[in-house]
């Protein structure tokens, strides 16, 4: 969690920063869903994960070309994962997985816009994003008749097969779409992970993230 804490302290140093050079300075929060597309050269084994609740923080710089682009980059912290879960075989036993993966990342969005009238305007997003695993955890759940047991591990991180979970490097395409009133903004993205996390290779083995994000934002400097 120390990992999480610098990374806090980051996002504000860089947001003092960009706000002297853009012309407006956004900030954004929200949540996600997340899970992930897993699959190698027997079997696709995505439809086993289910969509994991997490949030999404970014300090966000825009810089328009004209009335109808700009462009949008800064820097964001937000969670990805997964949940797992597996009941009745036996029917007395349960075994549940929950993965929570803290990503620290940049993305660079060119963003169309068009205006409804002099409050509300409309927005696409569309561009590349690049992000580094920070910290992450996978909490287990086990039922075994009437017996219980919680534990939780932290991730680590690496290439090393059998011995690490993840790699550390993601990276993939943003899409995504939402409406501005006045200074607030309100938008959903979906990001398509190209990266593979997995630092297995046997059998062909792909592991790729995939965040659904809804966020509120609000606009810094000149309208």
């Amino acid at each position: 969690m120390k990992i999480i804490t610098k990374c806090c302290i980051t996002i504000i140093i860089c947001l003092l920063s960009i706000q002297s050079y853009s012309q407006h300075l956004i900030i954004k929060g929200g949540f996600n869903l997340s899970e992930l597309n897993v699959k190698n050269d027997l079997e696709n084994f995505s439809s086993y994960y289910d969509m994991n609740l997490g949030f999404n923080l970014a300090t966000m710089a825009e810089f328009s070309f004209s009335k109808l682009l700009s462009l949008e980059t800064g820097i964001t912290l937000e969670t990805k994962g997964f949940r797992y879960e597996k009941e009745g075989l036996p029917s007395d036993q349960e075994y549940k997985i929950k993965s929570n993966l803290f990503y620290a990342g940049i993305p660079v969005l060119l963003k169309p816009s068009f205006s409804l009238n002099d409050r509300i305007k409309l927005y696409g997003e569309f561009g590349p994003y690049i992000g580094l695993g920070v910290y992450g955890n996978m909490k287990y759940y086990l039922k075994d008749q009437n017996e219980e047991e919680n534990y939780t591990i932290d991730v680590k991180w690496g290439n090393t097969e059998n011995e690490d979970l993840f790699n550390r490097l993601d990276y993939g395409l943003i899409f995504g779409a939402g409406m501005e009133i006045n200074k607030i903004l309100v938008g959903i993205n979906y990001d398509l992970g190209l990266a593979n996390i997995s630092p297995e290779s046997s059998n062909g083995t792909i592991i790729n993230n995939r965040v659904l994000k809804l966020y509120i934002g609000y606009k810094l400097g000149k309208k």
